[in-house]
C-alpha cells in the first residue's frame, strides 16, 4: 500500500513503521486514518549526512558540490599560490532544522511541519588555520569564499515546497572599526536555475576581490614589523 509516496506494509506494527526511517508515522491502517504523532516538538537542529535526506534536496546538494569544485578550479587559475582557494580544506556541512511550521502545503497558505536545510561549502583563501562552520555562518571567519544553499522540505511527504536560495559570500580581513568584512557576491532563488550565479561574471568579481584582499594582507604583514611612536 502506498500512502503519500511511502510504501506501507499493513502487517507491520506501529513501532516497526517508526523504525523504517520514514516520517509517515502511524498514518493509516485498514483504510482508517489515524492522527499522526509528531516525531519532534519545538525546534530541533541537527548536523546530518547527505544520505540522511529523502527529498530532491539530496540531489541538489550533490549537483552543487560538483559545480562548486569545478568553479573553484577555474577561479584558482587566476590567483597566486598565496591566495589560492584550498579545496582540500573545504568545510562542508548540512544543518537541518525541524519546525512545526517550517514550510507550506501545496495550497501555499497552510503551514505544516518540515525541515529547513542550510548547506555550507567554505574554502579558505590561502594557507590559514581552519575555523568551523559556526564561525563562518555567524560572519566571524576571515579569508573564506563560501557558498550557502537553503531550502525547505515538507515532512509528511518529503516533498520540497518553499523558498530555495543559493548565495556566494566572500569574507575578507576585518580592520578596526570596519562594520562588515563579509560581502555577498550574488544569489538566486527558485525563480532561477540552480547554478545561475555560478557564472563567468562572478568569477571576474571574485578574482578581483581576492586580488585586492591579497594586497590588504600583504600590507598588514608589512606593518607587523613596524613599531609606531617609539
Amino acid at each position: 500500500m502506498n500512502i503519500y509516496g511511502c510504501e506501507m506494509d499493513l502487517n507491520k506494527t506501529d513501532d516497526e513503521i517508526l523504525s523504517d526511517g520514514n516520517y509517515h508515522t502511524k498514518n493509516f491502517r485498514t483504510g482508517e486514518q489515524k492522527k499522526r504523532e509528531r516525531l519532534y516538538f519545538g525546534s530541533t537542529v541537527t548536523h546530518i549526512s547527505i544520505n540522511d535526506i529523502q527529498s530532491k534536496i539530496k540531489d541538489n546538494i550533490s549537483k552543487y558540490t560538483n559545480w562548486i569544485n569545478e568553479y573553484v578550479s577555474v577561479i584558482n587559475n587566476f590567483l597566486t599560490d598565496e591566495v589560492k582557494l584550498d579545496i582540500n580544506k573545504m568545510i562542508f556541512d548540512i544543518k537541518r532544522k525541524y519546525d512545526e511550521h517550517a514550510t507550506y502545503e501545496d495550497d501555499g497558505n497552510t503551514q505544516c511541519e518540515g525541515f529547513n536545510y542550510d548547506v555550507l561549502w567554505a574554502l579558505p583563501i590561502g594557507k590559514i588555520t581552519n575555523t568551523n562552520e559556526w564561525h563562518i555562518r555567524q560572519g566571524f571567519a576571515e579569508r573564506y569564499l563560501y557558498f550557502i544553499y537553503t531550502d525547505e522540505e515538507k515532512l509528511f511527504d518529503n516533498k520540497v515546497k518553499g523558498s530555495r536560495y543559493f548565495s556566494i559570500y566572500l569574507a575578507g580581513v576585518k580592520l578596526p572599526r570596519e562594520d562588515n568584512h563579509v560581502e555577498r557576491i550574488d544569489y538566486n532563488n527558485n525563480n532561477y536555475n540552480l547554478n545561475s550565479v555560478l557564472n563567468k561574471g562572478n568569477i571576474v568579481s571574485i578574482v578581483l576581490k581576492i586580488q585586492d584582499l591579497q594586497k590588504k594582507i600583504n600590507l598588514i604583514n608589512e606593518l607587523k614589523s613596524i613599531n609606531l611612536f617609539e
